[in-house]
């Protein structure tokens, strides 16, 4: 999985430019946060020229105890070190898993969330455990293209899988027609749960797999990182991180990250 997670970071060279300190920014009076675009819960337009989601949120949050304006610049994940080390943002906050291979090219602060690699069944499947996804006979879906897809086929080959888009995992779960369980990153399907209230969720107890994402910086900034891992900090016990994942997501952070007194 880490070699999965910093391929994108390694596959061509990363050309550096000197960052942005936290004085320059504060003088310009904007931070320019890059955002993955079109992820469900995270960062979606807001159909009137915005942006709405969790990561939203916290680069608010972020801007407001910066007292900074703020410019949204939309970032492909095969891009986000690129666009750090060459100083077309100030900071990424989407999704930004960590992992040895990119902490190579950028710094990351504090984790912010977990993304959980989990599985979800509906109420007539027995078992609170992930390993009823093996049971013979049993199909699961996942998401074409994801990192649950690579991980599965290589920690778990004898699992039955089947692939379908977003949209579609859940509604076939629902009608139990395809599959009895979805293998996948919790928060990219859990959100649609509250449109089938017929049917009984349940998130298998024990996830398979956790990472924690956090905001990325420029290798370096050395003053710009320890003011937003203050800022993270606070943002935890305060419990708004806690609270702006349930609003866009349905249903409380599956693995959270608890905050501690010292960092």
């Amino acid at each position: 999985m880490a070699a999965i997670a910093g391929a994108f970071a390694v596959s061509s060279p990363v050309q550096t430019a000197y960052p942005r300190t936290l004085d320059e920014i504060l003088a310009d009076g904007a931070l320019r946060i890059g955002i993955r675009p079109g992820m469900p819960g995270m960062s979606m337009p807001d159909g009137s020229g915005g942006w709405n989601g969790f990561d939203i949120e916290i680069g608010k949050a972020v801007a407001w105890e910066l007292g900074l304006e703020i410019e949204w610049v939309p970032v492909g994940s095969h891009r986000q070190a690129h666009f750090l080390a060459q100083d077309r943002v100030d900071i990424i906050v989407g999704a930004l898993r960590r992992s040895a291979e990119l902490a190579k090219l950028i710094d990351f602060t504090l984790p912010i969330h977990t993304e959980v690699l989990a599985v979800l069944v509906t109420g007539h499947v027995e078992g609170t455990g992930w390993r009823g996804a093996e049971r013979k006979g049993r199909t699961n879906l996942g998401l074409s293209g994801s990192r649950a897809r690579a991980w599965v086929g290589r920690h778990r080959p004898q699992v039955r899988y089947g692939f379908v888009r977003t949209q579609g995992a859940i509604a076939e779960l629902a009608v139990g027609s395809l599959a009895q369980t979805v293998i996948e990153n919790d928060a990219a399907v859990h959100s649609r749960v509250p449109e089938f209230p017929e049917i009984q969720w349940r998130r298998a107890e024990e996830p398979l797999i956790v990472h924690y994402c956090a905001i990325g910086v420029a290798q370096g900034n050395a003053n710009l990182l320890e003011v937003l891992n203050i800022i993270v900090h606070e943002l935890h016990i305060s419990n708004f991180i806690a609270e702006a994942w349930e609003k866009h997501h349905g249903a409380p952070m599956l693995y959270p990250v608890e905050p501690r007194h010292f960092y």
